[in-house]
Formats: structure tokens, C-alpha cells, sequence
């Protein structure tokens, strides 16, 4: 038996989501692995969840990662003085961090280390001398760099310089990303089941009205939001809605929003990774919400999509009332998935043989 552990980022739900389709693709392929998920507390449940038919072959341990980007949510912009501090007081306590970390992992028996993107793992991965994989479309370094500069950055950048590997998403921060040994991946997402769709579908799709996905995660406000009484909407937790009968979230504890995405017109979502590659692999037209001040991630994302033609900018000063106009070019953004090419495609299978060849 072959043992991996698995570090994920506790910054939302995105990073676990995607890790949960790469591991979930990892026990399809081999019977003879044993995965260790440490992932932030309060993201556990979830997980364990996901792997209700694969307990014994998956083990889930709390790893939080030190610092929080911090937003304020009346004016949805980055505080960054709070986000200053706290990656700064991270920093500080990271090389102590890591090596503990590593100490507790001494007699794990692991085989591989994987990390989306948690630094710490590559430092566990070097004292345990085996090779570690990051899988991302950033490393915290250029982001913390933006907030703290480069000098206090460089034992991070070293840190993550150790991995045997880096498999690069679609949607990078590309060069930025200080990493060598880069090798570029597609995308990849939990499975879209045409069977389910269709039954949601059924369910919430009314006849010559649009049924928008609409996601924002934690980064955004949207509490003054009007929404159009001629379009219907799914929405995800986090998002604080006065009640209509156009207006349905997604039931509490879904574990497939991916479906739900799926099974509407369109998807209208902050620049989050995982939301945007499930709409990618759906061929939705994605409706972007940007930040008032934006951040290194957003930045990137946006220049790389606008190139692939399937979505269109809502700027801060339109996000109060999603009227049916702004989405009067569904159909021209829905034709550019045509000529897209297959790396923005469910890329899960491809990227899990390359994983398993490091063991």
C-alpha cells in the first residue's frame, strides 16, 4: 500500500474542491493507495463527505494555513493593512511551522507528498526525502509578495523551489509563479453527470426564461444586489438574498454544485478558480463580477479568458442589478467554445497518470 498526503490551502472551498477531483480520480485509477488530507478545520466535513464511498482509503486531518487575505466586506475591497499584518505574523512563524510539521510526519510511511499550495508541504516532502508535487494556478509568493514585498518573501519562494514538480493550471499566474520545473495541465473539475443535470434541469429550468449559476464566494458583497424579475437564478452559499420565487439556493450541504452549475444558461461568479473551470468544462458563458481594487490572481485570470472569448467583465459599478441586458450577448459567448482548446477541458485522467508516476 501506497501512502500520499495531500495539503490544500483552507482559503474558501476551491482549492478542496479541485484537490477532491484529482484524489477521487487518483482512487479510480489505483486501488493500491492510501491518501492523508490535511485541509483546513473547518473544510474537514466536507471532505469526508466527498469521500463517503472511499473512507477506507482516504484519512482527513486539520492543517490551517497561517494568515487570512483579508477583505472588508461594505466596500468589497482587500483591507490590506489587515491582510499586511497577518501575512507578515505568518511569515514569521512559517520555517518553525513547516519543520514541526515535518517532524510530525516522520514514520507516516508516505510515499508522495501533494500540495495545492500549502509551502509547508514541500519542506515536510525535503526531511522526508520524497518527492512532492505542487498543483495550482499560483504559489502564495507572488501573492504574499504583493502585500509584504520581495525580501520577506524569498524563504517562501525557496520553499516552494524544493517540490520535484509543479503541475500548472490553466488561468496561472504564469511567470510570476518562481518556479523552474513548471509543467503545464488542463483543467479539471468533481464529474459533471448528464443524468443529474438533466433531472435539475427538469426541476428549476422554466421555459424561454435564462437560469443563471450565480457563486462569489467570500471575496465579494453583493447584500444590495437586485436581481431581474425576467431571469431565474441558482445561487450558492454566501450570498445574502431577500427571498423570490426567481431567486433558489442551492440546497444547504449540496456536495455536487458542479451539477447545478451545469444545468443553467450561464454562470455569474467572482474570479474563483474552481467555479470558473466548472464552467469551462460545462461550456457556460461566464459572467465575471471583478473586485473594486483587484488582486494578482484576478488579474491574470481575466487576460487569459478575455483571449479564450466565452466571458464578459460585470464591473463594480454594474454589480447592483443584474437587468436581462448585460446578458444580451449569451449566444456570441456561447459560440466561442468552438474553437477553445482542449486544455480547458476536464483534464482529470491525463493530470492524475502524471501524479502517480512520481510514486
Amino acid at each position: 500500500m501506497k501512502k500520499l498526503v495531500f495539503y490544500i490551502s483552507g482559503f474558501g472551498f476551491g482549492h478542496l474542491t479541485r484537490s477532491i477531483a484529482l484524489m477521487q480520480e487518483l482512487l479510480r485509477q489505483r486501488h493500491d493507495i492510501h491518501i492523508t488530507v490535511k485541509c483546513h478545520s473547518q473544510h474537514m466535513a466536507l471532505a469526508l463527505a466527498s469521500f463517503r464511498e472511499q473512507l477506507e482509503a482516504v484519512t482527513v486531518l486539520p492543517f490551517d494555513l497561517g494568515f487570512q487575505i483579508c477583505f472588508n466586506a461594505v466596500t468589497a475591497t482587500v483591507d490590506y493593512r489587515a491582510t499586511l499584518e497577518s501575512v507578515k505574523s505568518w511569515l514569521e512563524r512559517l520555517k518553525f511551522g513547516a519543520e514541526a510539521e515535518a517532524s510530525a510526519c516522520r514514520g507516516a510511511g508516505y510515499s508522495l507528498v501533494l500540495s495545492d499550495i500549502a509551502p509547508e508541504a514541500f519542506v515536510v516532502a525535503n526531511k522526508l526525502a520524497i518527492p512532492s508535487i505542487g498543483i495550482s494556478n499560483f504559489t502564495w509568493y507572488e501573492l504574499c509578495r504583493e502585500y509584504v514585498g520581495a525580501e520577506r518573501v524569498e524563504g517562501l519562494k525557496a520553499m516552494y523551489q524544493t517540490g520535484s514538480a509543479f503541475f500548472e493550471y490553466p488561468l496561472s499566474t504564469d511567470a510570476e509563479i518562481p518556479i523552474a520545473n513548471k509543467q503545464p495541465v488542463g483543467l479539471l473539475s468533481r464529474p459533471q453527470e448528464l443524468s443529474r443535470i438533466r433531472e435539475l434541469q427538469v426541476k428549476y429550468k422554466r421555459p424561454g426564461r435564462l437560469l443563471l449559476f450565480l457563486s462569489i464566494g467570500g471575496a465579494l458583497s453583493l447584500q444590495n444586489l437586485s436581481l431581474s424579475p425576467e431571469l431565474d437564478y441558482l445561487y450558492t452559499r454566501g450570498i445574502d438574498l431577500v427571498a423570490a420565487e426567481n431567486a433558489i439556493p442551492v440546497p444547504e450541504g449540496t456536495l455536487d454544485t458542479q451539477n447545478y452549475l451545469a444545468a443553467c444558461d450561464a454562470v455569474v461568479t467572482k474570479c474563483g478558480w474552481s467555479t470558473v473551470a466548472e464552467a469551462l468544462i460545462a461550456r457556460k458563458p461566464l459572467y465575471l463580477l471583478t473586485s473594486r481594487d483587484g488582486w494578482l490572481e484576478e488579474k491574470y485570470m481575466l487576460q487569459e479568458l478575455a483571449g479564450l472569448g466565452v466571458s464578459q467583465v460585470i464591473e463594480p459599478s454594474e454589480q447592483v442589478c443584474l437587468e436581462s441586458d448585460l446578458f444580451a450577448n449569451i449566444d456570441t459567448l456561447q459560440a466561442a467554445y468552438a474553437t477553445i482548446p482542449e486544455r480547458y477541458t476536464d483534464q482529470a485522467k491525463k493530470i492524475a497518470v502524471r501524479a502517480l508516476a512520481y510514486l
